[in-house]
């Protein structure tokens, strides 16, 4: 089950990136991942690499060395060939650095904040993710100084993030500020051994007293747009993740002999099968509408909020799937499936994070 052409949300230039994507992934990504889990993520060398070719910064303008390109699905792309490896942690993660950081810089940073900090998230030299969306810091006063306090649990790329786009507690609501990964009393604690998503260096963080300047903060409604973004990316990596997993059982199933004939035969899997491959399908439209709606600025954030639950809900059902018609095989971490169900629950923790979007949906219904 491939990521081919036939979505009409993708054109030429995008099925001539994908290509190009993956190739990249086979030779970057592929060889070294289990090492990249048991390492808890990948080395920096990797991001520099996807940077030198071109792929981390495409909607980045020239002159900050990114594609020029204002046009996400280009992002999408390159979550959707990344999750199809069964990398999903790597996916989400990439995802946050070029679907939710950069864009939000772009729009609602100063000219002075993106000069300082995209060419780096571009080339690859750090990279950027959101820190505190759901639990913002607290910001006190002291001798003229803001500074900031707080704690997140289990942040993607929390452990290796160079930039890190910080949540903060105001008066109406959240605002953003863009935190150094050097910066003084800025607190990392690796998670060891993480169930899922292994290879996105997740690590506690704590902000102990963390200062914070005037030019680092971005702009009047960020915080909403920051939330929304998340919601759009969790079901893009989520959907690409289930439609990676359908394909690792329908192989399975395939390859698996039962009383003398392929498992694939057996009604009970045809049509377990063919129930999650209709769910994706419905999904998919879904989730390829708000990514469009996202490219032309006008994605509510009750249409992402309802695209993330729905490819959660998509991504759960594909691994349970999965992991029941695996049988036994499914436990063991020798299998892919095995990886992919902790996968989804990692996935499902990050969402956590976020504000729940459920309430955002109530939101929308007047509730």
């Amino acid at each position: 089950m491939n990521n081919d052409n036939t979505r009409a949300v993708f054109d030429n230039d995008h099925d001539a990136f994908r290509e190009s994507v993956r190739h990249f992934l086979r030779a970057e990504v592929e060889p070294h991942l289990d090492g990249w889990r048991s390492a808890n993520g990948a080395p920096a060398d990797f991001y520099r690499c996807a940077g030198k070719e071109g792929l981390l910064g495409t909607a980045a303008p020239e002159r900050f060395g990114g594609g020029g390109v204002d046009d996400l699905r280009f992002v999408a792309v390159l979550v959707e060939e990344t999750a199809a490896l069964g990398a999903t942690g790597l996916a989400h993660l990439l995802a946050l650095h070029s679907g939710v950081v950069l864009p939000a810089l772009l729009r609602h940073g100063s000219e002075e904040a993106c000069a300082t900090w995209l060419p780096d998230m571009v080339a690859g030299e750090r990279l950027a993710v959101p820190l505190g969306a759901g639990k913002p810091a607290e910001a006190t006063s002291e001798d003229g100084r803001v500074l900031l306090h707080g704690h997140v649990d289990g942040v993607a790329g929390g452990a290796c993030a160079g930039i890190l786009l910080t949540a903060v507690s105001g008066e109406d609501e959240p605002r953003l500020t863009v935190l150094s990964g050097d910066t003084s009393g800025l607190i990392r604690s690796p998670v060891a051994d993480a169930l899922g998503g292994r290879e996105s260096a997740q690590a506690d963080v704590t902000l102990g007293a963390v200062e914070v300047g005037r030019a680092d903060s971005l702009g009047t409604g960020a915080w909403a747009e920051l939330t929304r973004d998340l919601d759009l990316w969790s079901a893009v990596t989520a959907m690409a993740s289930a439609r990676s997993v359908i394909a690792i059982t329908l192989r399975y199933v395939a390859e698996r002999q039962v009383f003398g004939r392929p498992l694939a035969q057996f009604e009970n899997t045809r049509h377990r099968l063919a129930e999650v491959a209709a769910r994706l399908s419905a999904t998919e439209l879904l989730v390829d509408s708000c990514l469009v709606a996202r490219c032309e600025n006008r994605l509510t954030a009750a249409a992402a909020a309802t695209a993330c639950l729905e490819a959660g809900a998509l991504h759960d059902e594909a691994v349970d799937r999965g992991l029941q018609l695996h049988g036994g095989y499914g436990y063991m971490r020798e299998y892919p499936i095995s990886h992919a169900f902790a996968d989804a629950q990692y996935l499902r923790q990050q969402e956590h994070l976020v504000a729940d979007a459920r309430d955002l949906i109530a939101a929308g219904l007047g509730l």
